[in-house]
């Protein structure tokens, strides 16, 4: 991964944050919120690389927000629970400001584990829980109760072909319209994996310009098949 390229790609602002205008476009009900500043606690539905962790950065930052991540699969437990809602209540007594607590894999959470949340979320915490399947079910029914439940959705051929241009400039580079096309075609409205791509090929390029012959082809595992459920 060029994480150069992905880290100056990465979207700064909700503006920037391609593919997902249904949700946050800026007459949507969660946009006005946000520019309100009453941001909600929000569970994110959707596939990989489609701008689910780059939400929760940018209200983060735009809001000057402490950040705290954890992953519901691997980090999870009690302990490092009840210490995160610590730091945060401690934040919010002296400096009166809330804090955000990312949530990767969260269909992953036991319900128990959820409901530490809670006291807080009325307080000071603003929750974002981030999945690749759909876990309405599996959430506590007061965490769900004090959460807004968004799908995202792949990226359009649109918002691929701007992430494209992007890139373009940001390699000073040209890639050829049929070379876009076949980009898109196997990267599935996956951001991420089409700037890997893109990398890829502008490392097996002889010059500035990418053609078809520099693209890695290997079927990516879901191209080319029935969407799933998430």
């Amino acid at each position: 991964m060029d994480k150069q390229l992905i880290s100056a790609l990465a979207p700064k602002n909700l503006d920037e944050l391609l593919g997902q205008e249904h949700i946050l476009g800026r007459d949507k009900p969660l946009s006005r919120l946000i520019e309100s500043g009453s941001i909600p606690s929000v569970v994110i539905t959707g596939p990989s690389g489609v701008g689910k962790t780059s939400f929760a950065r940018i209200i983060a930052d735009k809001f000057s927000l402490p950040f705290a991540g954890l992953n519901a699969a691997t980090d999870f437990t009690t302990d490092k629970i009840r210490k995160t809602l610590r730091i945060a209540e401690d934040i919010y007594d002296k400096e009166g400001r809330r804090s955000i607590v990312f949530i990767d894999e969260i269909h992953r959470a036991t319900r128990p584990k959820l409901e530490l949340f809670l006291e807080e979320m009325d307080k000071n915490l603003i929750v974002i829980g981030v999945s690749t399947e759909n876990p309405f079910y599996s959430l506590a029914p007061a965490f769900r109760s004090r959460s807004m439940l968004i799908k995202f959705v792949k990226l359009s051929k649109n918002a691929m072909f701007k992430l494209i241009d992007k890139a373009e400039k940001f390699l000073n580079s040209t890639i050829l319209p049929d070379a876009k096309d076949l980009l898109i075609k196997i990267s599935g409205g996956d951001a991420r994996r089409l700037l890997n791509r893109i990398n890829a090929a502008s490392e097996i390029a002889l010059t500035s310009k990418i053609t078809v012959d520099d693209i890695v082809t290997e079927e990516t595992a879901d191209y080319d098949r029935k969407e799933g459920h998430y």
